[in-house]
């Protein structure tokens, strides 16, 4: 899964399996307060688990159901507010029948998902389409309504590319906790100076002055991160970071380590310097 974004996830598996052997006996939870309880499950998914797996009654509410519901009862709003997904849940709880639960929850996210679609639907084979508000109305299209896009702000960072005479390059395992959790990634600062403090206190035989390489791009959902990462040869470490893993990682003969999809390219193009030419705007700002 490196490099897919999907880092959260894994993560939340791995510690939802964990809860369930050591609070469970290895057995998963039947009681819906446990489920939704479990590491990156919330109130929808348990509600979906329980019902699949043990034909129990819970309403669910993921973003096909929504548009359904939206649409079918004419609910107006930011699909965002509190107030709105209230009463969307509401809705749920009252559409949820007691019996053949299971065929009704996965009919209802399969009509979302190909009939009820966002930009096209298929109101001619929908069952639902005569008591439909938004067909009724011809407001397919503005339900549910769009929701306000901020705009992306920029976060610029400066990476450390410490390599060695035999390609390696030093790479720090991140914090489990934030973007690109639990992976292995360049050593990241805040400013060129903060980089360079690091290399005269961590690194052998460093070299004076880091070279700006060319800057890299990555976007997140509510953000860009821009990279700069900044080459410097050296001999290796003068001392280990005793709070953070490190390890030297070979270019030329890449280990699987999970790696964020641009700190690979990164150093998959490493062997290229035709590709890290010195950054265009100059001297690496501080």
């Amino acid at each position: 899964w490196s490099g897919l974004g999907y880092y959260a996830r894994a993560r939340n598996l791995h510690r939802a399996a964990i809860r369930i052997r050591e609070e469970f006996g290895g057995a998963f939870p039947t009681r819906f307060e446990a489920v939704a309880d479990l590491p990156g499950i919330g109130r929808s998914t348990a509600g979906a688990i329980l019902t699949f797996a043990c034909g129990q009654r819970h309403p669910i509410l993921d973003g096909n159901v929504k548009r359904v519901l939206t649409r079918y009862f004419g609910v107006l709003g930011d699909p965002a507010d509190r107030s709105v997904v209230t009463h969307l849940w509401e809705l749920s709880e009252r559409c949820t029948p007691h019996e053949q639960v299971e065929t009704y929850t996965q009919a209802i996210m399969d009509l979302g998902a190909m009939v009820c679609t966002r930009h096209k639907p298929l109101c001619e084979y929908c069952p639902l389409a005569e008591g439909c508000f938004a067909k009724r109305m011809g407001r397919q299209l503005d339900l549910p309504p769009a929701r306000r896009v901020r705009a992306k702000r920029n976060r610029e960072v400066f990476m450390l590319v410490a390599m060695r005479k035999d390609g390696s390059v030093l790479l720090e395992r991140r914090p489990d906790s934030g973007i690109w959790g639990g992976l292995w990634c360049l050593p990241e600062f805040d400013t060129a100076s903060a980089a360079s403090a690091y290399a005269e206190q961590t690194l052998r035989a460093a070299d004076a002055e880091p070279q700006a390489l060319g800057v890299v791009e990555h976007g997140f959902t509510h953000f860009n991160l821009v990279i700069r990462p900044l080459l410097m040869q050296c001999a290796g470490q003068m001392r280990v970071m005793d709070s953070i893993p490190t390890v030297w990682y070979d270019t030329k003969h890449p280990a699987r380590v999970g790696l964020p999809a641009p700190i690979r390219s990164l150093l998959e193009e490493l062997g290229r310097p035709t590709m890290f030419q010195p950054d265009p705007t100059g001297v690496p700002r501080a």
